[in-house]
């Protein structure tokens, strides 16, 4: 196989993965993209990847192959791929819902193997996190050639697959809400007089600095907020008013629906599947 990894669909998270790893892990010449729209496929040409003419032929050239496509398109390219797999090929699916066992199923090919991963955003700049789950079927060699990929974009962590739909909510949506965070201290700043570039600087720096904080410290995180909670003081009436207001809850319950969701994804690809 002359490409060592390719990617089927170069959305946002693909194409994060393919800037984390290109000239580092791999060279672009062994990097390999199919995507329908032939704009996107021109800008990986550009950068000196391979293009593939079809799904298909990344996975007959391709040794691990990311698929990276959209949940409603799932069914068609497996469909369309499936009589080109050969056992030497490895699957790693970002596919929010889905199973190793449906891929394999609609593959169609019991002893290929397969990868459950749930990465986020960040990858893009060497600091996402990602979760993994294997196929039980998977041999260690394999297990540690998908391990480096993800080594590479930042830190990764193997879980067992029946959590692979909670944990979208713990990584892989989560940038989402620590972006509304930062964009609701920043508009609090504005709205006290404090310019919005000021208040984005030091939002974010203090976000960066308290997950160092968490990272290092050797006492809890409920520890780690009664520290910054002088008695009767500013931090303390802010954290008053914050759980008053059900902070807490509300991320634990967006959680939830965000889990729900992934639930629900996979119910509609089945879906589509009978379709098909």
């Amino acid at each position: 196989m002359k490409n060592k990894v390719g990617f089927i669909g170069s959305g946002n998270m693909a194409g994060a993965i393919i800037s984390g790893i290109a000239g580092s892990l791999y060279d672009c010449d062994s990097i390999a993209v199919f995507d329908v729209d032939e704009k996107k496929r021109k800008q990986f040409f550009l950068k000196g990847m391979i293009v593939e003419d079809s799904a298909e032929d990344l996975v007959k050239n391709t040794e691990i192959v990311f698929l990276t496509v959209k949940p409603a398109h799932l069914n068609e390219v497996l469909e369309e791929i499936k009589d080109s797999v050969v056992p030497d090929n490895i699957f790693v699916s970002v596919v929010a819902g889905v199973s190793i066992g449906y891929i394999k199923e609609k593959l169609g090919v019991s002893d290929v193997a397969v990868v459950r991963a749930m990465p986020n955003t960040p990858v893009l700049l060497g600091k996402g996190a990602t979760a993994l789950s294997f196929d039980k079927n998977i041999s260690d060699e394999k297990i540690k050639l998908v391990s480096s990929i993800f080594e590479r974009v930042g830190v990764f962590r193997i879980i067992d697959e029946r959590y692979m739909n909670a944990v979208i909510s713990v990584n892989g949506s989560s940038p989402a809400y620590v972006y509304m965070f930062i964009k609701a201290i920043a508009d609090g700043a504005v709205k006290q007089g404090i310019d919005i570039a000021t208040a984005l600087d030091l939002a974010t720096a203090t976000v960066i600095g308290a997950a160092e904080m968490v990272k290092a410290s050797s006492v809890s995180v409920d520890e780690l907020i009664r520290a910054v909670c002088s008695p009767n003081g500013t931090t303390l009436e802010a954290v008053r008013v914050l759980e008053e207001k059900g902070f807490e809850k509300i991320i634990i319950t967006a959680m939830d629906a965000c889990t729900q969701r992934a639930s629900e994804l996979e119910g509609e690809i089945k879906g589509n599947d009978r379709k098909i």
